[in-house]
């Protein structure tokens, strides 16, 4: 048997190698790289319905469905770019929005749902559409399974499961719009009940028209969205990931923040600088939602330098909902990359000194934790506005002071925001206090801190400042 040909290429920054004929989706996740997927299933043909895996690819402007799109050597693919969150979130809420799918009432709800944990991984505590709750039906006669449609997300895993593993064929979809649904072949738009819109012809359906949009009415949309979406201007700035201890600045110390936040899931991104010390001692509690802890631990990967593909250390934190500590080899000094990937909700932290930060921009973290943030970051000196991008209203922003500079209470968020740096508070830390979801920066260095002498900056920012 001739071994399938190997092939590389770049994922989010990061080198994968996979086999030729391979998707996306696969590559992905043979090399640690987490893409949100709903329909798709490893035994199954790809569907490519749910749209969530789409991914870009340098030199295109599309976007594709990564479990139905073949990897090319040496393509280089972005998962995490603010276009691909903004219409995963969209399509989430969407999803949300057209069937009855309010976990805290639902009775399917064991802590096992995908879509519930995409909702909690993209942060979506509310959505911007009109609940449709069409009247779906409902089939509970069978002895060992029952049918919901209302629950349906069309995934069409079923369908799939019993034509290609079962070969029964015995489901199919039908109809189209909000009474799309799975069913027995021929029977089709027969479940639908008699009254719904899709029935009605056009005239007696106010949501049909044959007539297309006059060029003033094109206009009047245009000018409606542009004055209810004010734009906030700022020049987004790039730092590097050369990081290196701020204590050179002598900077004032302050209380460390008894949390980043109470918990929260997905791929992390952490770094800490090791000064010759054997070890360092990283505290994982793995499990926090009992309901998920089924889908596995916390996996650990450590990176030196930390810029490496290859990691040196690895490990996985048990998922019991107790704290466990896991000693990191840094036998070297320098900053070590921390990449930790979670699925059943975690938190975590390093021995309190030790300069440790996560990295926070919206492609390294697409998603919103639990609970109220807390955290400290460098606003280097010279800067004139400290802008980014907030999730959830609520919080403030303190200066270098200590001063409430901005309260992102009532705001409209998610959305981006821009604050002028105060006179003679450019140079110095600034802190989220008690802030709704995570704050994106994207003027100032991301990397937040429990504690302003925890911190660690980008190399070129540290040397700057210290010759003003």
């Amino acid at each position: 048997m001739i071994a399938p040909k190997k092939i590389t290429l770049t994922i989010d920054g990061k080198l994968c190698e996979g086999d030729a004929g391979q998707t996306i989706l696969e590559i992905a996740r043979a090399n640690d790289v987490y893409i949100p997927t709903l329909c798709y299933m490893k035994q199954l043909s790809p569907w490519g319905g749910c749209r969530l895996c789409i991914v870009e690819i340098e030199g295109s402007p599309k976007i594709f469905p990564s479990c139905a799109t073949p990897a090319v050597e040496g393509s280089k693919v972005n998962t995490k770019t603010d276009r691909l969150v903004s219409l995963r979130k969209a399509t989430l809420e969407l999803l949300f929005s057209e069937r009855n799918h309010f976990c805290p009432m639902c009775q399917y709800n064991k802590g096992d749902c995908g879509l519930q944990h995409q909702g909690l991984v993209h942060g979506i505590t509310g959505i911007r559409y009109p609940y449709l709750y069409p009247a779906m039906p409902m089939d509970v006669t069978a002895k060992y399974f029952g049918m919901d449609q209302n629950r349906c997300i069309l995934c069409t895993r079923c369908v799939r499961v019993c034509a290609e593993v079962e070969g029964a064929h015995v489901w199919e979809v039908s109809s189209r719009g909000i009474y799309y649904n799975w069913t027995v072949p021929g029977i089709g738009v027969k479940n639908l009940p008699a009254h719904v819109a899709i029935l009605e012809p056009e005239g007696t359906d106010p949501w049909k028209c044959s007539q297309p949009f006059t060029q003033e009415e094109i206009e009047n949309m245009l000018r409606a969205g542009i004055a209810n979406n004010p734009v906030t201007e700022f020049t987004p700035v790039a730092f590097s990931e050369n990081l290196t201890p701020i204590t050179p600045f002598g900077l004032p110390t302050a209380p460390r923040a008894g949390q980043f936040y109470a918990m929260t899931a997905g791929v992390r991104v952490l770094y800490a600088w090791a000064d010759g010390r054997k070890s360092l001692q990283l505290k994982v509690t793995s499990g926090l939602i009992e309901g998920y802890r089924g889908r596995g631990g916390d996996k650990v990967k450590v990176y030196f330098p930390a810029d490496s593909t290859h990691s040196i250390f690895s490990t996985v934190a048990p998922p019991t909902g107790e704290e466990t500590k896991i000693e990191l080899p840094t036998a070297k000094p320098g900053v070590y990359r921390i990449e930790v990937t979670d699925r059943c909700y975690s938190r975590i932290d390093m021995e309190p000194g030790t300069p440790f930060v996560e990295k926070w921009t919206r492609s390294v973290h697409p998603f919103s934790p639990i609970g109220a943030f807390w955290g400290y970051f460098y606003v280097p000196t010279g800067t004139k506005n400290v802008a980014g991008y907030m999730q959830n209203a609520g919080g403030r922003l303190r200066d270098g002071g200590g001063k409430v500079v901005y309260d992102f209470t009532g705001g409209a968020y998610p959305g981006y925001f821009s604050i002028p740096v105060p006179p003679g508070q450019d140079g110095k830390v600034w802190q989220f206090d008690c802030c709704g979801g995570n704050p994106f920066l994207m003027t100032v260095p991301p990397f937040i801190a429990r504690a302003p002498e925890e911190l660690l900056i980008p190399e070129e920012v540290l040397k700057a400042d210290m010759k003003k």
